[in-house]
């Protein structure tokens, strides 16, 4: 049996960390999303996070982790965050989960044939291929107004569809 076709019934599940917490969703195929969230913490975010990380990984167990990779050059990501990411692969790694990373580079290639460059392309991008997630795409941000709290769901969502695409495979 080939590794694409062992993966295609794994509990994936994938998280992207936003200013209040953070998002997740988890999928058990391609295109077809299980459950999903949206994780507001107060006080110390990271603490408050790998609490609630923890909680959904004991409640779903998943097999994989699917993190975007914010030790690569190119990352924006601040030092706080970069300091969750590590965290949140050594919980999973407690939790015999698989982790895997992936750069916006690769996000961006599972979604190139859509020419989906920005946060909101990649939202309606994803939002064509799972349909749950469809009548909750965030309306286009205005140049004065703060990114649309919903983007880090579809973020999440789009690197479990890299984890599933062949831009996905080690």
């Amino acid at each position: 049996m080939s590794g694409r076709s062992h993966r295609r019934f794994e509990l994936v599940f994938a998280i992207h960390p936003t200013s209040r917490g953070f998002c997740w969703v988890l999928f058990d195929r391609p295109g077809h999303l299980g459950n999903w969230g949206m994780v507001d913490v107060n006080g110390d975010k990271n603490a408050g996070c790998l609490l609630r990380m923890e909680v959904l990984l004991r409640r779903h167990s998943p097999a994989v982790l699917v993190l975007e990779d914010v030790h690569c050059g190119r990352s924006r990501r601040s030092e706080r965050v970069r300091i969750l990411y590590r965290s949140m692969i050594r919980v999973a790694e407690e939790h015999e989960v698989t982790v895997r990373v992936y750069p916006r580079a690769a996000v961006g290639a599972c979604f190139g044939p859509a020419r989906a460059r920005t946060r909101q392309e990649v939202a309606e991008a994803v939002a064509l291929q799972v349909a749950p997630l469809r009548h909750i795409v965030p309306p286009r941000r205005k140049l004065w107004s703060s990114e649309h709290r919903r983007l880090g769901l579809f973020q999440a969502a789009a690197l479990a569809l890299t984890y599933f695409s062949p831009e996905g495979d080690p």
